[in-house]
């Protein structure tokens, strides 16, 4: 009787020691799956952007959606200094720390724009030298550096150009017979969930 009992003291002891070591691994896999989780895990976002010169003009809404954390897919509508402005684009980033990214951006955007001759950053003026480019297609390309943190917040920092592809002259007025290039840079603030 002493013997069974004291197998099952001894079995009782083996049941916790492998139950206990069993929960150290369970915790520390689950602590590595968490580890794993990144804030690029999301899969969409909704953000403002301001700046000039920007794919969305001086003030737009964007939204992405990004089916893996190397990739987005972006589409917008904002405000430029003329008219009303829809953009889309691709981004490609690599994420250099858990919560920073470097990455570029291309892609098309529609609107109206004008400018005058020579005009630093093209910013358009009310006289006899405006060149109009109505219903313009824009080629925006742009390099950035993104950061987010765990809750889902981020900033984008970016900068780059803009160049129109085709674009409409208005009747009686002065149209631009060469493409328009401009610099553009600015700053998005935004929520990825």
């Amino acid at each position: 009787m002493a013997t069974i009992l004291l197998s099952t003291k001894a079995m009782n002891k083996v049941v916790v020691s492998v139950f206990f070591v069993s929960s150290l691994f369970a915790t520390s896999a689950h602590a590595d799956a968490a580890k794993t989780e990144s804030v690029w895990d999301t899969h969409s976002s909704v953000a403002l952007q301001l700046g000039f010169g920007t794919s969305y003009g001086f003030a737009g809404v964007e939204y992405e959606y990004s089916p893996v954390p190397w990739l987005a897919f972006a589409a917008g509508v904002g405000q430029g200094a003329d008219d009303m402005q829809l953009a889309g684009a691709v981004r490609i980033r690599k994420i250099v720390n858990g919560n920073a990214a470097l990455g570029i951006s291309v892609g098309p955007g529609y609107g109206d724009s004008s400018t005058t001759s020579g005009a630093f950053l093209q910013v358009p003026h009310n006289d006899s030298s405006t060149i109009e480019y109505n219903n313009a297609l824009w080629l925006n390309a742009e390099a950035y550096l993104e950061i987010r943190n765990a809750s889902g917040f981020f900033v984008r920092g970016f900068g780059g150009y803009s160049q129109t592809i085709s674009w409409d002259t208005p009747a009686g007025t002065t149209g631009g017979k060469s493409a328009l290039i401009r610099p553009s840079f600015g700053g998005t603030i935004g929520f990825s969930f």
